[in-house]
């Protein structure tokens, strides 16, 4: 399930949400817009944010499907590296995690 479904729930537990992604901008902003998010999609073409989380798929060259909750420090508390574009943390299991802040 899209987390733009939960996002309301996301907001009044203090969660701020936003995706990174390597398309290019315009391709983030067509994605933001044909889905419909109310969230922000970063742009990381060049891959350093991606390289820097450690998601970047060997073989693809791609950030693989992820999910971090930072705290308010910087610290992250919950994460969640995906094998797959489907092996994504539900929802409830996110907002699990921002309880625990």
């Amino acid at each position: 399930m899209q987390l733009q479904a939960d996002l309301e729930k996301i907001k009044e537990l203090k969660g701020k949400l936003a995706a990174i992604s390597s398309d290019h901008l315009e391709t983030a902003i067509q994605t933001k817009t044909g889905l419909k998010l109310s969230y922000n999609i970063l742009s990381d073409t060049k891959r350093k944010a991606i390289r820097l989380y450690g998601i970047l798929h060997p073989d693809e060259g791609l950030a693989r499907p992820a999910v971090f909750v930072i705290d308010q420090k910087g610290f992250v508390r919950f994460r969640h590296i995906g094998k797959n574009a489907g092996d994504r943390p539900t929802n409830a299991r996110i907002i699990n995690a921002l309880k625990w802040l």
